[in-house]
């Protein structure tokens, strides 16, 4: 076999092996023309979008993109050109069988020896999942800061064991009398606020938790940083731990009860005020309520309690019925 032979068949063997790691290559590959045209595509280009080598070549690359970004191409192509390269330029592109997938293309231009365009050689890859997973967490932090913004009570986190705020949500301003901002620039800003009964508490708080004893909720009262009136606070705390066991975070939510122990103490003070009225009574106090028993709600003097409730336990041992 003469030496020229035998360099044509390693030449085409060759050829062969480049085909073989050309067409089966991770990335798809394409190349244009200058016109935008489809000069070449190997198998993983062509598998990705469900076509074959023969249905693709010749056509504009454009007729494989999504309407939405046929426009988009056309106006950039000739950036490109003229650049000489793209680094991560996304596209949406339709496949044979209607279906859309997202790919991410990096590319650059071939010249020709006088150094006139010639083709453009880009690698894509299919990117969709990874573009779907960040729209989807895009989307779903969006709904959680619409829900912690416009919450009437304060969500914040705090590290540990700085003490300083990483999260504070603006219900802070209604409910502490201080923005967000503050909270974050100024970390001993909690301590200020804390209600002077309350800080020797909120001291031997601070110093269990920094061992990682929290109890789940706790309630004490501060000073309004505007109003300067005082308010009952109710906190729901999570201790965060790290993989070694230490604390590194607090994440809470803070809701105003002021309102509520108000009321409480309202109730706790009409109270006193019927058992004192009650007990300086000569007679009793009762009342019938209208059902088939006729059931009797009976008031009087804390004193003379005992000694009803023995007669009238023995009335109704002697009697099947009410008598009242």
């Amino acid at each position: 076999m003469s030496d020229s032979k035998k360099t044509k068949e390693q030449l085409i063997e060759e050829l062969e092996r480049f085909r073989t790691l050309f067409d089966n290559a991770p990335l798809g590959y394409q190349s244009l023309d200058e016109a935008g045209n489809l000069v070449e595509a190997n198998d993983t280009w062509c598998k990705a979008l469900g076509y074959t080598r023969k249905e693709v070549i010749g056509k504009n690359f454009a007729e494989f993109l999504h309407p939405d970004f046929r426009k988009h191409f056309k106006e950039n192509f000739p950036k490109f050109k003229s650049f000489g390269y793209i680094l991560g330029i996304e596209f949406e592109m339709i496949k044979k069988d209607g279906s859309e997938i997202i790919v991410s293309f990096d590319g650059k231009i071939g010249y020709n020896d006088d150094g006139t365009f010639k083709q453009t050689h880009c690698v894509l890859k299919d990117v969709t999942d990874r573009t779907r997973a960040e729209e989807a967490l895009k989307e779903s932090e969006e709904r959680f800061r619409h829900l912690t913004e416009n919450a009437q009570d304060m969500i914040y986190r705090m590290s540990l064991p700085e003490g300083q705020y990483e999260y504070v949500s603006p219900a802070s301003t209604n409910l502490f009398g201080y923005t967000p901002e503050e909270f974050v620039n100024s970390p001993i800003l909690i301590q200020n606020a804390i209600h002077p009964d309350w800080r020797d508490c909120f001291n031997k708080q601070w110093k269990a938790l920094l061992n990682g004893n929290m109890p789940p909720t706790y309630e004490y009262q501060i000073i309004h940083g505007k109003t300067k009136e005082t308010r009952w606070l109710h906190q729901r705390n999570a201790l965060i731990f790290s993989n070694e066991g230490q604390p590194i975070a607090i994440e809470g939510i803070v809701t105003d009860i002021t309102g509520r122990k108000q009321a409480e103490e309202a109730i706790r003070t009409q109270n006193l005020r019927y058992y004192a009225l009650l007990k300086n009574l000569n007679g009793m106090v009762y009342q019938c309520e209208n059902d088939k028993d006729w059931t009797m709600r009976v008031y009087i003097p804390y004193n003379e309690w005992n000694d009803f409730h023995l007669s009238l336990a023995k009335r109704q041992n002697n009697k099947k019925h009410k008598t009242f």
